[in-house]
């Protein structure tokens, strides 16, 4: 990104109904002395309550479990965050903690209202399209303020969300996975070979197309792909933080010579740069609108690693394989009310093996039935190391928490989780292995320390 113009003058939307029990008492009789009749009472104890609202310190919203490599910490409200560290307020004071040694802090909310800005790197950003023109995007985010965006940055803009989940994961996953020429996905379903050209300062928006231009209310399309180059595989995650709006900023780690190491043109390499600083800057200085991030240094998750077998013992004759980062029905990774991003999406009954090769000093997951099966599904899970079964949880149900398991695979080769029949045959057993994760042996044990 080349520019960034911050005009945001938005308040915290954190805040809380703050009741006087006593004045709500004395003015409801009054009420009822002065104004007899349940209408005259209900206004004006609608009025009283309307007064009783105040904001409180966004910060009361913010204190969130923090997940580090070696403990967890309830109750911990991120302060601010850099390059190399955060630092956090807990109920014994200031902690601060090296990224490396981060693994997650708070929930990630899920994307409803608003456009939707699709960027290629994987982040997403909520606001509203406020121009589109040749070469850059202007886009608006309430938090964020005013954001000029390069075209080639963008692999496309969502005008209208749909009202289900597993359509909206679709939609999304398709406009970040790109196009080479571009396309127009309309609101009535049909999809036409274009480009977005320009948002006219009505909001109309003005699509290139092979019967030459056509204008399109702001309501009548769905979603644009930008055109741009081939996907690519995507550099590894370095940072990823959420705000309360429900927006995605994924932050890659840069190559070191981009242009040598890949074939990248000089231009493209440069932009990623500005890309990946600007990035560090809107987290950095707006770290009051964070409200979940994670990190991806100091561990190593299986969905980024091949696994070295998978058996699946379907309880019919269908049978459904695994989701890296996804549900086994290929949507997002839920629990509860809470998305995530990193896991293994499996369904009963299951075996995955993972080569470890003794590099490896400790695993963690969280095991939960995916937020999509809603009350249904029945599993039970195992996790063996060097085919010695080392632990065992369920039957998890749907609709229950996850159960969090940590172990200790030190020196071991070879890891396998399994996923078993539960209560109910196969029904609905969409199985999430949340955030599963290795810590290599050859890490430093940064501890957190309190901040000075």
């Amino acid at each position: 990104m080349t520019r960034l113009d911050v005009e945001s003058n938005r308040f915290d939307r954190c805040g809380s109904v703050l009741w006087q029990p006593l004045a709500s008492i004395v003015c409801l009789h009054a009420c009822d002395f002065l104004f007899p009749g349940l209408s005259a009472r209900s206004i004006v104890a609608t009025a009283l309550l309307c007064t009783c609202i105040v904001p409180l310190d966004s910060g009361i919203c913010r204190c969130q479990e923090l997940i580090t490599i070696t403990r967890r910490i309830e109750g911990a409200q991120l302060k601010s965050i850099g390059r190399d560290f955060a630092i956090f307020q807990t109920s014994g004071g200031e902690l601060r903690v090296p990224m490396v040694e981060i693994v997650s802090w708070g929930s990630l909310r899920e994307p409803t209202r608003y456009e939707w800005l699709c960027l290629r790197n994987g982040s997403l950003i909520a606001g509203s399209c406020s121009a589109f023109e040749k070469d850059h995007i202007i886009w608006h985010n309430d938090e964020l303020g005013d954001l000029q965006v390069p075209v080639n940055q963008a692999a496309g803009i969502i005008f209208r969300l749909p009202g289900l989940i597993p359509e909206k994961d679709l939609l999304f996953d398709r406009i970040l996975r790109g196009s080479a020429t571009g396309f127009v996905l309309l609101a009535n379903g049909d999809q036409l070979d274009g480009r977005l050209l320009r948002r006219e300062g009505n909001g109309d928006l003005v699509v290139a197309t092979r019967f030459g231009e056509r204008t399109f209310g702001p309501e009548q399309i769905q979603a644009v792909s930008v055109p741009g180059g081939p996907v690519v595989e995507k550099e590894p995650c370095q940072l990823a933080a959420g705000l309360e709006d429900g927006s995605r900023i994924i932050i890659t780690k840069p190559s070191k010579n981009p242009a040598s190491s890949s074939g990248m043109p000089v231009e493209a390499a440069s932009v990623e740069d500005d890309e990946h600083s600007l990035l560090w800057s809107l987290i950095k200085t707006h770290s009051q609108h964070i409200c979940f991030f994670q990190g991806f240094d100091g561990v190593v998750y299986l969905s980024d690693m091949k696994p070295e077998s998978f058996i699946a013992v379907p309880f019919l004759d269908y049978v459904r394989g695994f989701k890296e980062d996804r549900n086994v029905m290929g949507g997002w990774l839920r629990a509860g009310n809470r998305g995530y991003l990193k896991g293994i999406g499996t369904y009963s009954a299951c075996r995955i093996r993972y080569a470890l090769t003794g590099q490896f000093r400790q695993f963690a997951t969280e095991v939960a039935i995916d937020a999509s099966a809603g009350k249904k599904g029945s599993v039970v899970c195992h996790v063996l190391v060097d085919g010695q079964r080392k632990a065992s949880v369920g039957p998890i149900r749907g609709g229950e928490p996850p159960v969090p398991i940590i172990l200790d695979v030190s020196g071991a080769k070879d890891l396998d989780l399994v996923v078993d029949f539960g209560e109910w045959a196969d029904e609905c057993d969409y199985t999430n292995w949340l955030n599963a994760r290795l810590i290599p042996v050859a890490r430093s044990d940064n501890v957190p320390r309190q901040a000075n």
